[in-house]
């Protein structure tokens, strides 16, 4: 019986040795997964668009409004992870447009009362709608928003200006589960090859355009619809940040360049509209 027991004993240290060891190659195999995807950069091919060289007759006073890519937070609570968007506001991308000034940089003189309440009320919560509570920041630039008891007022605040350009980016999560499965296909292969072979996304980007006059009537409206690839490797380009597949972030090196197109492509639109 004792001996029996020795034999026993020995195989449970055997059998615990060698749970150690696999432990151990597994704890060695993620932390070379983790630092494969941080030695990673990101490379991306963005639509080229190249501005014709029209001119604008007479370059008209416009004040931007929106002009802003999302940031991303997560919360996690057992199981589930909750991500909400923000604006980013640290990362405007109005310094593309060749003509206009962000809003916040023209001063402003008082409320012009000759708009009335409902047409500016629409407009703010048009904008609102669309990006929700982080954008009461830039739209109260725009229009002044005040709530006296349970009643809330709205009024465009005055400004030497000939039109207001509203902006607004997206989209603001990637719905596409079939991007999802490229994803996860190609990481396993970025694994294998030590971030030879890329880690491949194809990421939707949209702005739309509103156009008004200084007396908030709708001018015009357009909207832009583009994918840019997103590829991972240590070859990537370091200027482009490092690669995050945690995340659906658009990198903050590159959340100005993937935005450009729709910005000239509508800058060449504004000025063939405002030309007639």
């Amino acid at each position: 019986m004792p001996q029996q027991l020795i034999i026993i004993d020995f195989l449970l240290k055997i059998f615990l040795i060698s749970q150690e060891i696999l432990m151990l190659r597994v704890s060695c195999l993620s932390l070379l997964f983790f630092l494969i995807f941080l030695s990673c950069k990101n490379y991306v091919f963005v639509r080229e668009y190249t501005p014709k060289s029209t001119e604008f007759k007479s370059k008209p006073k416009i004040a931007l409004v929106g002009f802003f890519p999302y940031r991303y937070s997560s919360t996690t609570s057992g199981r589930r992870t909750t991500t909400t968007a923000y604006l980013d506001y640290t990362h405007s991308t109005s310094s593309v447009m060749s003509v206009g000034t962000p809003i916040d940089l023209i001063p402003s003189s008082g409320l012009d009362l000759n708009v009335s309440n409902d047409r500016t009320k629409e407009i703010a919560m048009n904008y609102l709608e669309k990006v929700k509570i982080s954008g009461l920041q830039e739209i109260s630039k725009m229009i002044e928003i005040n709530k006296i008891d349970d009643k809330t007022t709205f009024a465009l605040k005055k400004r030497d200006v000939d039109y207001y350009l509203i902006a607004i980016h997206g989209p603001v999560f990637d719905e596409s589960m079939g991007n999802l499965g490229r994803t996860l296909l190609t990481a396993h292969v970025c694994i294998l090859t030590f971030g030879t072979i890329p880690c491949w996304r194809s990421i939707p980007t949209e702005t739309k355009f509103l156009l008004y006059d200084n007396k908030l009537n709708l001018v015009d409206q357009k909207s832009y619809s583009d994918r840019y690839e997103h590829l991972g490797a240590w070859w990537g380009q370091e200027e482009q940040g490092s690669f995050n597949m945690q995340t659906s972030e658009i990198p903050n090196p590159l959340k100005i360049k993937v935005y450009k197109p729709h910005i000239l492509e509508y800058e060449d639109h504004l000025k063939e509209l405002l030309n007639k």
